[in-house]
């Protein structure tokens, strides 16, 4: 996740005495001098509106019991921290990461969730993602790109500087198996694919090394304008069971936007589960997607489109010009298919701009693939408070959100910063489909 829209005015002024509720989770890039969406806009008036009578008023009333309760029970968890920077890393010339000694943050946070930063001589704190954290040593990360005054002077913040942070916040992604389960069984089952654009991969650094701790097998896409934009990538590597860059200008793995290198990974891994060999090296998987194989004797198979068929007929084991199968083949294998030959159940977790989350939620969609999307809003609060960064969202068919399905023939407005930033993506009304954002 990534900082979201702020104003640039003022001194900050203290949120603790702010109700919150159940602890949230995640968020996403935006510029930080962007107007902020008043609380009177048409989006925010959506929210008390639009269709919004029993079912609304039953779901805040249950949320306010579910507040209470927490109060009067003790566990209401402590959200504002004075944390120290140890190290300020610039990974090009407008992006930051800092890291913070915050061990209660640390602690708490999940991957998704977000933080609110005081920045000196500001009114408004910046909202900025997780990026990861280590719950051993008691440190967090934060991803920052410069865009406005406030987050120019967070990366300009010299080392054993002591920040006021609000967190974690926010609703974020979910992950099956526990961390600490049969990691075996959860590898089996499941492959992970994440999409993310730009510094929208921030967020998504954290999810996948959650994902590893669980056992789950994981493709990371991220998708820069050019190569020279390219962050985190070896880090990424380190993590995913594969990473698939793309620009839009070449120069990396896939040429093209995320979003149409998203389209080449599903159209290997849907047609791998339907074919005896589905399990190829890393190296191989991306050969597939450029339309090459680093085989030379099997080249002649893997020109345009025939490349996924090469792969999928054994390409990616089949012997080099001496005679013998590479063993580095065989290491890191992806495979897209159960032990049974049954399918492994696909899950899509995407960050990143609007237009780009609409393409892959389309995706999604045409193939029935479970996918969840971190969005961008102006935010101010970050507690649910203002309303000032409420999203068009389908209406739930009953108030029980793990279950319900989204009914596409209502609409109402939710808050990005304490019913999201993540949202499954069948339920956000896109902007080509009439959504005002």
């Amino acid at each position: 996740m990534t900082e979201k829209h702020q104003a640039e005015t003022g001194s900050q002024t203290k949120t603790d005495s702010l109700p919150v509720n159940k602890q949230q989770n995640n968020i996403n890039p935006q510029p930080d001098a962007v107007p902020q969406t008043c609380v009177g806009s048409k989006a925010a008036r959506g929210l008390q509106t639009n269709g919004g009578t029993k079912d609304d008023i039953e779901r805040q009333a249950e949320t306010s019991h579910t507040i209470e309760a927490k109060l009067n029970s003790g566990t209401r968890p402590q959200i504002e921290h004075s944390v120290r920077l140890i190290n300020n890393e610039s990974l090009s010339t407008d992006t930051n990461v800092l890291t913070l000694s915050a061990p209660e943050l640390a602690r708490t946070s999940l991957p998704g969730q977000f933080v609110q930063l005081k920045v000196k001589n500001y009114y408004l704190r910046r909202p900025i993602g997780v990026m990861s954290v280590d719950r051993e040593q008691g440190l967090v990360q934060l991803g920052i790109r410069r865009v406005g005054k406030g987050s120019n002077d967070l990366c300009d913040l010299p080392v054993d500087s002591l920040l006021d942070v609000v967190g974690p916040l926010g609703h974020g992604f979910e992950l099956p198996f526990a961390e600490g389960k049969d990691s075996t069984a959860a590898e089996e089952e499941y492959c992970l694919i994440t999409v993310g654009g730009g510094t929208g991969l921030f967020p998504l650094i954290y999810l996948l090394e959650d994902a590893k701790k669980r056992g789950l097998q994981t493709i990371a896409l991220a998708g820069f304008k050019s190569p020279a934009e390219a962050i985190l990538l070896e880090r990424m590597q380190e993590t995913a069971g594969r990473c698939i860059s793309s620009s839009d200008i070449g120069g990396l793995d896939f040429t093209g936007n995320v979003a149409a290198a998203f389209a080449s990974v599903l159209k290997v891994v849907l047609s791998s589960t339907s074919c005896s060999q589905s399990g190829y090296s890393p190296d191989t998987f991306t050969a597939v997607l450029k339309g090459e194989l680093t085989n030379k004797t099997d080249k002649r198979l893997c020109n345009g489109s025939d490349a996924f068929t090469a792969v999928l007929k054994g390409a990616s084991v089949l012997a080099d010009e001496a005679g013998d199968v590479p063993t580095a083949v065989h290491k890191n294998t992806l495979n897209f298919t159960t032990s049974d030959g049954k399918p492994k159940k696909l899950l899509v977790y995407a960050c990143g701009p609007v237009a780009m989350l609409e393409n892959i939620a389309v995706q999604c969609q045409e193939h029935n693939i479970p996918c969840q999307v971190s969005l961008e809003a102006r935010m101010a609060c970050g507690l649910g408070v203002c309303v000032g960064c409420s999203i068009p969202v389908y209406k739930l068919a009953s108030l029980n959100k793990a279950r319900s399905k989204a009914d596409t023939s209502k609409t109402t407005y939710e808050r990005c910063c304490y019913d999201g930033p993540v949202f499954p993506a069948e339920r956000i009304v896109w902007p080509s489909q009439g959504g005002i954002w």
